[in-house]
């Protein structure tokens, strides 16, 4: 059975109803929508492919948290999410796709 430590049950106020004791408790551990949103934009910002994975599966990561932060109403936007995207690859590896893509006009 699973049961609260001594150091989170005395961070719980005492409550005479179950009811509302439960109502702390989820009070108490309610996410904080700018902490996981500043989390996940840390986490986006600062990831790298590494070449022992897949360049889709890093991208589709990428993405995942993109979406993740739209939920959080923090949009990344599209021409930001590419600069980030053609950075986290090493440079010796997609320097080709890099420069086509800036070189291409804006349609």
């Amino acid at each position: 059975m699973k049961t609260l430590s001594d150091t989170v049950r005395g961070a719980i106020p005492e409550k005479a109803l179950a009811s509302e004791y439960l109502q702390s408790i989820a009070e108490k551990f309610t996410t904080n929508d700018k902490i996981e949103a500043s989390m996940l934009l840390d986490k986006l910002t600062s990831m790298k492919f590494s070449m022992n994975q897949n360049m889709r599966e890093h991208l589709m990561e990428m993405m995942n948290i993109q979406g993740q932060l739209a939920n959080l109403d923090m949009r990344v936007d599209e021409g930001f999410f590419i600069q980030l995207a053609f950075k986290s690859p090493p440079d010796q590896h997609f320097e080709s796709l890099k420069t086509t893509y800036n070189t291409q006009k804006d349609k």
